[in-house]
This record gives C-alpha cells, structure tokens and sequence, in this order.
C-alpha cells in the first residue's frame, strides 16, 4: 500500500501510468472471469442437484439423472451400486471427465441394463476418445411415474440403434451422439425443447415427441426451421403433409379399422361401450372408428375430473339401452392409470378391447388376471414378421441388451433412429449445419426399402407407407415374473407380413 500511496501523490512518469493501467486491467478481467466461472458452475451443478430449473440444459448429453430406476432394481445391493455408478459417470460427465465417465456408465449398465444409461455411456466414449460424432436428439416424457415406463420403452430402441452403430464404426466414421430431453408431453415445455434442438449447430435431427398432441403443436417449429422431426409413436392425422416431419407409426384410422373388423367378425352381439379421452384427439379419433350403429353408450371420459372407472363402468352399462357385451377402450397414455383402473373394474364380465397405448409392461403388471384375453390392435409384435431377418436380429439383441422382451415402442423408435442414420450415411459429411439439415430431409423423404425392426419403411409425403395393423391377446405366461404376456393371435386372418423384398 506503501507504493501505491506515493505513486498518489506525485506525478507519475509515464511507465508507471502504463504499468498501473495494465495492471488494473488485469485485475478487472480476473475478477470477471472468475464471476463469469463460478456463475456457469453454480447453474450447471448446483441447479440440477437442488432440482431447480435449468432452462439452458433442457437436453442433456450425460449431464442430467433423468430416468430414476431405483424401484425396478429389487436386489438393495445392486441398487446402491447403479446409483453410486451412474451418479458418478454424471458428475464426471459434467466435469469433462470423460474417461471416467464412460468407465462410471459401463458399469452402472452391467449392474442394470437401462437405456438412459448406455446412451450416456456411448456419448462418454465418444469424447474420451475424441472421435468426430452427429449428434440428434430424442424428447420423451420421463417426469411422470406412469409415463416414464413409456419413455423408457421409447428409449431401448434409441440406444440399441445408436449402440449399434457406433459399435460398427459410427456414420462414415462419425460416431452418433444422443441428446435426451424430458417434455413431460406437455406442449408447452416441448416448444422449449424444440426451440433448444434448432439452435444447436451440431443436432440434425430430433426423434420424437410422444403425444400426438405434442407433436402437432412443434411441427410447426420443426418445419420452419428446417430440423428433421422423426415421431416414432404419434398416430394423429395431422402430421401429413409436411416436409421435415415424419411419422413412423400409421395413421390411427388404419388401426380402428382393423379393430373393428376384428370385433365384427369375432362377437355375435355387435353392441360396445365405449370409454375414451376427450382431451387427447387421437383417442376421440380412434373411437370414431366405430360407427354410431355398432355402438351402446360413449359418453365415459376418463379425462372428466374426479373419474372413478367403477363408477363409470357402472353407469355406462345402466344407460347402455342394449345389454353390451363389449367393452372399447381409446387409450390415452396421458390418463393411462385410468384406462387400467376400468380393466380391473370390469373384473373379466365384459370383451375388452384397446388401442396399443395399453400395449405395456404396466398393463400386465397392474392388470393381471383382469386383463386376460383382452384385444389389442397394434402396429407391432416380434412374431408379426415370420421369415423377416431384419425383425429376428432386432428382437434377439435388443433380449440380450435389456434382459427383457420389447414393445412396440422400441421397435418403432429403433427404426425412427436408423432411418437418420441411414440417411446420414449418404450425405457428404464436410457440410455445414444447415446444408446437412437440409439433405437429411431429401435422403429421409426418399427413404425406401430400408429394412428396420417394423419391416420395410418408405414415406410419401411425410406418412408411412406401409399398413402396419396387428391384433394381439393378453394370455398367461408361466415363464413371465408377471404371468401374463401380450401374444399375437394366430387366428386372425392377414395378422402378420411377409416381406421378400425386404431383408
């Protein structure tokens, strides 16, 4: 202080100006960048572990918990060590630890095969070993309990495809990176997410959204900007007719129509009762599928506040003016809780039928014996593709990858991914961002003949080509932990595809 102060009070020569001045300016740019440092830090970590909000990493490539898994894992020991492992490959995730990090996910994976998990590890090889990668991103509803099973289904078929294709030397020797965001299937945070995967320069294309309701809502962003959307799962039918929106799962007209084909020529009374969502367009779609005359009573919403489904089982068969004997179910997997509860309720005295929404682990799980026997239209089953190579590989890696039997969401969602990496692998990768959005497009929209985990996948206009309409049964199953399994029915007629020109 002793030299500062005589520098104060005389004159200064003009070196000394020149060295205080510097030395000001040093000290300014320190204490900035300082500030700037423990700012980023306090958001990137110390926002997600206090669970606050962290709009500026909606996506995350390893740096987010997302899925929570802890209930699944039975075994207390096995539990403690995926939760140790995973939160550590996070944290080093997040440090840049990227050698660590993959070690940390490799082994949370061999303690319990989740998906989320072996994406993380992926992208964590990825960068320790600083390989040139294509990034996408996947939007799926995680927050929710009775919706994280769904993301979970969706997100099996990611990262097998991903896996797999890194583990074959990547996309003309880019490996492939995986951005997971939660929307909650809520338009509004899902325009976050899209807004977020447009601005990133390295994302081509993004995977999802879930709800049909979603994804009418962003198609609009997507289609502006310019961004490749893939929905493996929205049946609605107004995402035709759009550019870079595409839909792997057909129309849900196509779906009803093989159902109610089923239901005519199965059941001697044709008489249903009918209990939908009206807040989800795709289950007042679906229940339209059935005509006026072939139906008792509709008027059982599930969204209604307060829905009680013995109630309103109760009620639907008290103002049914005709003793139906048939019970249709348009599924939501928003109120999905709701649709199950009404499977317990009718206690096996009605048919059930459902949309594919109820096609899911939880209905077996929850439903058991109440479920026996009930129809379900799908787009998917692994024994609907007999003789089909392409569908047998699918199937047996991804029993040796998770230890259990997929769903129709994990196929659909494998052949969302490798439609994009198939079409990645004919693009010239020296492209800037928008010129590699833009061919993406062209190579995607003239997709066809690729063979995938649902059989053969072509578009026009943005709609799959393909009919991809199957009824399955609830039966018993003495192998399964659960005792029941969702099982194709042979009896019906043209239940299944053989495709020679796709293998």
């Amino acid at each position: 202080m002793g030299d500062l102060s005589e520098m104060l009070y005389r004159q200064l020569d003009r070196y000394e100006w020149i060295s205080l001045i510097i030395s000001l300016i040093l000290t300014v740019s320190i204490f900035l960048q300082v500030s700037i440092n423990l700012s980023k830090f306090s958001q990137k970590y110390f926002c997600q572990f206090e669970k606050f909000d962290c709009p500026e990493q909606i996506i995350s490539f390893g740096e987010k918990y997302l899925i929570h898994t802890d209930s699944k894992i039975k075994n207390k020991n096995n539990r403690k060590k995926f939760q140790n492992y995973k939160g550590k490959g996070i944290e080093d995730f997040r440090k840049g630890d990227y050698f660590h990090a993959a070690e940390n996910f490799n082994r949370a994976f061999q303690e319990f095969p989740e998906p989320e998990t072996l994406i993380y590890q992926n992208n964590a090889e990825v960068a320790k070993l600083q390989h040139q990668y294509i990034q996408i991103a996947v939007s799926v509803p995680i927050s929710h309990e009775k919706e994280s099973d769904i993301a979970q289904e969706i997100l099996r078929g990611i990262a097998q495809a991903q896996n797999e294709v890194n583990n074959q030397g990547g996309i003309n020797g880019k490996w492939l990176q995986v951005g997971i965001a939660d929307d909650k299937n809520d338009p509004q945070l899902a325009k976050k997410v899209a807004d977020e995967a447009i601005k990133n320069d390295k994302v081509v294309a993004m995977v999802g959204h879930n709800a049909s309701s979603v994804s009418q809502v962003v198609a609009e962003k997507y289609e502006k900007d310019g961004l490749v959307m893939i929905t493996p799962t929205s049946y609605t039918l107004n995402l035709n007719n759009y550019n870079y929106i595409f839909k792997i799962v057909p129309n849900v007209n196509l779906l009803g129509e093989k159902l109610k084909y089923y239901f005519l020529n199965t059941q001697s009374k044709h008489k249903l009762l009918i209990c939908y969502d009206r807040q989800e367009q795709v289950s007042d779609f679906f229940k339209e599928s059935f005509p006026p005359s072939l139906v008792s009573y509709d008027k059982c919403d599930v969204s209604q506040p307060g829905f009680k489904a013995e109630k309103a089982l109760l009620e639907a068969q008290q103002s049914s003016q005709t003793h139906a004997n048939t019970l249709l179910l348009a599924a939501s997997i928003k109120n999905i809780d709701s649709f199950i509860n009404l499977v317990k309720a009718n206690q096996g005295k009605l048919t059930l039928l459902s949309s594919s929404s109820l096609y899911t682990e939880k209905t077996l799980r929850e439903g058991k014996n109440y479920a026996e026997n009930m129809v379900i239209v799908t787009p998917w089953h692994p024994d609907a593709f007999p003789k089909n190579p392409v569908v047998e590989s699918f199937v047996k890696n991804a029993q040796l990858q998770w230890k259990l039997e997929v769903n129709w969401r994990s196929a659909v969602a494998y052949d969302a991914t490798k439609v994009i990496i198939e079409g990645l692998k004919k693009i010239p990768q020296e492209l800037n961002i928008q010129e590699l959005r833009q061919q993406l497009q062209k190579q995607v929209k003239n997709t066809n003949n690729l063979c995938g985990a649902t059989g053969k996948v072509s578009f026009t206009l943005g709609k799959r080509n393909e009919p991809l309409a199957f009824i399955i049964k609830v039966v018993k199953d003495e192998k399964s932990d659960i005792g029941y399994k969702f099982q194709l029915d042979p009896s019906v007629k043209d239940n299944s595809i053989i495709e020679s020109q796709c293998y």
